[in-house]
């Protein structure tokens, strides 16, 4: 297995935070996609953490999903 790296993003990022979120929260803390799920979303942080600029972007982005949702439960 080679140790290349994939450029992603930054909508891939918060998009991968939040799958992750949604795995953790939908699955039992011993299932092996909740270990794996949280796991991965470390990874993704500890990335946007070595970069603040990036780091920014994705909270922006993370943000501006979140109050969407939020608009979107409110329209049905």
């Amino acid at each position: 297995m080679s140790n290349e790296r994939i450029r992603l993003s930054d909508n891939d990022v918060a998009d991968t935070i939040l799958l992750c979120k949604f795995v953790i929260e939908g699955t039992g803390a011993n299932h092996e996609c909740n270990v794996m799920a949280r796991l991965i979303m470390k990874r993704f942080i500890q990335h946007c953490e070595q970069s603040p600029e990036r780091g920014a972007r994705v909270s922006e982005l993370l943000e501006y999903d979140s109050s969407r949702t939020k608009l979107d439960s409110l329209m049905t």
